[in-house]
């Protein structure tokens, strides 16, 4: 069912759809701090035509945040209680790669049922845990998605946090056990948030961080997925390159190239991994953008290692990943635990997906650890 659903959710057909006059933020926006709450209306959360095992009150809402370059936007997300109890801790999920389009949105598949993830967010809620899942900058919002880009999506999942707890609805206590989650884009987004939370939000207690199928280095994923079966994704981070810092990516696409670029803005992931699937970048560019200086320059700003996080993490990457290198991710470890940080390394003999599935459980143990203050910290070796 699980696998079903994840087929069905990569494969939301692109559409054109009415505005939603809910994810369309106030123009300006009014003053205001990251994290707090714009808006916000309860929905029942599904899986397929069910709703969500173990969920309770849910919401999508529209809160504030920063992106790449420092300014106030806003984004939707969802805040969802367990259904029995008092919440025992609030988990953040950054999701994983749902494509570019707004209909991709992780919180309008939610609602749909169609949330390849829901397996993730059900386990959470079973625990006992509330679960807040952000839907990172200009998905599901007016403009584009700003994929990969760590420095916009770090902020989008420090602040959904916070806005779970500033959601008068919720009652979430101020002082309830705060960790954060994801895989794949969902794991640059953790580990970002973790290295950015003690400057970018330092109220944001986090008792820990799992990230897993960590994309750390984009120039390294660029070049593992250019020609191969995955080959969408290097399009679709250089449109979040190009959205977030105004990088004009476009000059080097031949007129194929540039209609296909912007033709997989309008999908979610199984449409544009089947349209651009074993796509080269040679012969839809006149020349390679990795060789402008600013296109360097901006993914370099986006490397992951650089500050070390000062919360324990649990770091899982595929030894046969076939989409996000394994050294790659592997040199974030070390990076942080040469500069002091609490590291764990975890590997499973997978590939990307499979990965994905062998690190629910994993994950969660390790989460359970540190939410209830036992030894579960991270370490290096």
């Amino acid at each position: 069912m699980v696998l079903v659903a994840c087929a069905v959710a990569l494969g939301v057909p692109a559409v054109a759809t009415a505005a939603d006059p809910f994810s369309t933020p106030p123009d300006p926006l009014p003053p205001g701090a990251p994290g707090d709450v714009l808006r916000a209306e309860p929905i029942v959360p599904r899986a397929l035509t069910f709703r969500l095992p173990g969920s309770g009150e849910a919401w999508r809402i529209l809160y504030r945040s920063t992106n790449a370059t420092g300014q106030a936007v806003a984004v939707t997300g969802t805040v969802i209680l367990p259904r029995r109890g008092t919440p025992r801790a609030l988990v953040g999920l950054a999701p994983g790669t749902q494509g570019m389009a707004d209909q991709c949105a992780p919180s309008r598949l939610l609602r749909q049922g169609l949330l390849y993830e829901g397996a993730a967010l059900a386990g959470m809620l079973e625990r006992g845990w509330a679960v807040a899942m952000t839907d990172y900058e200009g998905l599901g919002t007016p403009g584009v998605h700003t994929y990969m880009v760590g420095r916009s999506s770090g902020p989008a999942a420090l602040d959904i946090l916070r806005a779970a707890k500033r959601l008068p609805a919720a009652r979430l206590a101020s002082d309830l056990p705060t960790a954060l989650t994801g895989y794949s884009q969902g794991g640059q987004a953790a580990a970002w948030a973790a290295q950015l939370q003690p400057t970018y939000a330092p109220d944001v207690a986090l008792v820990g961080v799992a990230a897993g199928g960590l994309p750390s280095d984009l120039a390294a994923v660029q070049r593992q997925v250019d020609g191969g079966p995955w080959a969408a994704v290097m399009v679709m981070g250089a449109l979040g390159l190009e959205t977030a810092y105004g990088v004009d990516i476009d000059q080097y696409h031949t007129p194929r190239g540039s209609r296909e670029y912007f033709e997989s803005a309008r999908d979610c992931l199984l449409t544009s991994v089947v349209k651009m699937g074993f796509r080269r970048t040679k012969p839809l560019t006149t020349s390679d953008p990795l060789d402008d200086p600013l296109v360097r320059a901006r993914l370099e700003e986006n490397r992951l290692g650089g500050t070390p996080p000062q919360v324990p993490v649990l770091l899982q990457h595929g030894l046969h990943d076939d989409i996000i290198p394994l050294a790659q991710a592997r040199a974030v470890h070390n990076a942080w635990c040469a500069a002091g940080a609490s590291s764990r390394w975890r590997t499973t003999g997978l590939d990307h997906i499979g990965g994905f599935l062998a690190n629910l459980p994993r994950t969660f143990d390790w989460l359970r650890l540190r939410i209830e203050g036992k030894d579960a910290a991270g370490y290096c070796s």
